[in-house]
């Protein structure tokens, strides 16, 4: 069962069941991850500073796929910009927390490798 979260609107807006006063998103899957991909790009600058930028159109396609209340393309039209931030912020919280899950995991286990098996690295 993949995890949920529910973002309070600011804004509550009408919608045909009478007013739309939250958004439930579900974690994005791992189909989903294969399909749209990364939602940023990282890239290192100078000095091996790593710097992200947003993947608009990979996370425009996540919200589309997990926001389960209300209907998608009702929340996306009708969502303030302050409250279309927050459903965003809520999203990515899904990935940071698979990060930091995988980080832990990972540090955790054997850092030797079979012959012929590839370490793991950073997400990057």
């Amino acid at each position: 069962m993949s995890k949920k979260v529910t973002v309070k609107l600011r804004d509550p807006f009408p919608d045909h069941n009478g007013t739309t006063t939250e958004v439930v998103l579900r974690e994005p899957r791992g189909r989903d991850y294969i399909e749209l991909g990364e939602p940023f790009a990282y890239a290192r600058a100078d000095k091996g500073l790593l710097v992200h930028a947003e993947n608009d159109q990979a996370i425009k396609g996540y919200l589309e796929r997990c926001i389960e209340e209300p209907d998608c393309l009702l929340a996306m039209s009708q969502l303030s910009l302050a409250d279309m931030m927050a459903v965003k912020d809520a999203l990515l919280g899904f990935f940071a927390d698979a990060r930091l899950t995988r980080s832990a995991s990972t540090s955790s286990s054997s850092s030797v490798t079979s012959a012929g098996s590839a370490p793991t690295g950073p997400a990057i």
